[in-house]
């Protein structure tokens, strides 16, 4: 709603019209901040593999109320753990560091940095990275 009020001041309205359209737009079901924080919280998660982090600065920087932004975090986590990102995105761009091949440390220190940059938090990351390696079935039955 911050968003569209912004516009609608932008395009140069009162803030009573604007106050009284959003109102009314509210009042019909057409405006749901909690519906819009799940809808961009589930977008950036699965789609962008974003963490937690990054998330809410996005949805606060909408104009979305911090608590609806939790909930929407914390729903979205539910289905889609933070953990999953972080392996998708190993896997995606060093996908031998997961199966047990080593990488350089250069190469360590930017996957660390991509995946801070992401939003996800040191402890998350550092966690994973320190899981032992997957066993790599693509080379069975060979």
């Amino acid at each position: 709603m911050a968003e569209l009020s912004a516009r609608l001041r932008d395009k140069g309205y009162s803030e009573s019209v604007s106050t009284s359209v959003i109102d009314r737009l509210k009042e019909l079901n057409y405006l749901d901040d909690a519906a819009v924080a799940r809808q961009w919280a589930r977008s950036y998660a699965v789609n962008n593999l974003w963490g937690d982090r990054k998330i809410a600065y996005r949805l606060r920087e909408m104009g979305i109320g911090s608590e609806l932004v939790d909930d929407a975090i914390a729903e979205i986590r539910q289905e889609f753990p933070q953990r999953k990102a972080v392996i998708g995105i190993i896997r995606k761009r060093f996908p031998g560091r997961l199966t047990g091949r080593s990488i350089s440390a250069k190469d360590e220190q930017r996957l660390v940095r991509h995946l801070l940059s992401k939003g996800f938090s040191p402890p998350l990351i550092f966690e994973v990275l320190a899981e032992p390696a997957e066993e790599d079935d693509s080379a069975e039955g060979q």
